[in-house]
C-alpha cells in the first residue's frame, strides 16, 4: 500500500515538473526577446511580407534564404 501511494506521488512530480520545465522555456524566451517584440524568420522569408510592429510596418520586398530577425526598438522595426 505504501509503494502504491509513492509511485503515484512520484507520477504526479514528473506531471508537475513537465510543467515547471515548459512554463521556464516560455519565460526563457521572453527574456531573449529584443526589444518590444520580434519576428524571426529562421529558414525563409517570402516576398511581401508585411510586418507592423508599434507604430512601424515593413514589407519584405525580396525572397531571403538566411535567418533574419525583426524587432522593435525606439518605436522604429530594426532589421538584422
Amino acid at each position: 500500500m505504501n509503494l502504491e501511494k509513492m509511485e503515484t506521488e512520484y507520477e504526479r512530480c514528473q506531471k508537475s515538473l513537465k510543467v515547471y520545465i515548459h512554463k521556464n522555456k516560455n519565460y526563457a524566451g521572453y527574456l531573449r526577446t529584443k526589444g518590444g517584440g520580434e519576428v524571426k524568420a529562421i529558414k525563409f522569408m517570402h516576398p511581401n511580407v508585411h510586418i507592423s510592429m508599434g507604430q512601424d510596418d515593413i514589407v519584405n520586398m525580396k525572397n531571403r534564404k538566411i535567418g533574419i530577425t525583426h524587432y522593435l526598438k525606439a518605436n522604429q522595426i530594426v532589421t538584422e
